[in-house]
């Protein structure tokens, strides 16, 4: 398993063509991601745009989670910072 950094997932997320987000395009659907609900909700309360907070969310639905605080606080952590 392999778990994703929050500054990749941003850059993702943004469109921008780093090394590390090729190899995580690479990677999706093929290879098992994880991510903790901390990364979750560092990523998430960086949206602004609705469509794309839900796009994002289903995305991580997907991913494996690795728990370290509950995953509904987590969203209600960046429900709340965005």
């Amino acid at each position: 398993m392999i778990i994703v950094d929050r500054g990749v997932w941003a850059d993702y997320f943004v469109g921008n063509k780093t090394d590390q987000v090729l190899k995580l395009d690479q990677m999706l659907g093929k290879v098992p991601i994880g991510t903790s609900e901390l990364i979750y909700t560092d990523v998430l309360r960086g949206f602004v745009d609705e469509k794309d907070f839900d796009t994002a969310k289903k995305l991580f639905a997907l991913l494996t989670e690795l728990k370290m605080v509950s995953p509904r606080i987590a969203l209600k952590s960046a429900e709340f910072s965005r």
